[in-house]
């Protein structure tokens, strides 16, 4: 039980990580630093899931890019509706309701890959 409360509130910390995206890519901005981040026409796939924090739910997004690095984020990050947004006007495949689809069941995974270069 405490390791379980110790991952939740390990992963509630990664809430201080800003998401800065723009047509041209994302950055990641944690304590004033730059963390990183890509362009999307470097984005090689797009996977969503959730996380089960024991309350609440946390959606993710996580970008795996040509350079074989991973850049995660989730609804608790300053920045994420903007970047689902501009996510979206990117990769016109993506199904514009796989946030509702990622949302239901509550408590379930439901890991869904919305965009993959190679398929």
């Amino acid at each position: 039980m405490l390791r379980a409360i110790r991952n939740f509130l390990n992963k509630r910390k990664t809430a201080q990580c800003n998401i800065l995206s723009s047509e041209n890519g994302v950055r990641f901005i944690k304590d004033g630093s730059q963390g990183g981040g890509f362009a999307w026409n470097m984005v090689k796939r797009i996977v969503t899931y959730k996380d089960d924090l024991m309350t609440v739910d946390l959606i993710c997004l996580e970008f795996e890019t040509e350079d074989g690095l991973v850049y995660l984020a989730h609804d608790e990050a300053p920045g994420f509706e903007q970047l689902c947004t501009n996510m979206n006007k990117k990769f016109p495949a993506v199904d514009s309701n796989w946030l509702l689809k990622v949302i239901h069941p509550a408590f379930a995974k439901n890991f869904t890959v919305l965009y993959d270069k190679a398929a």
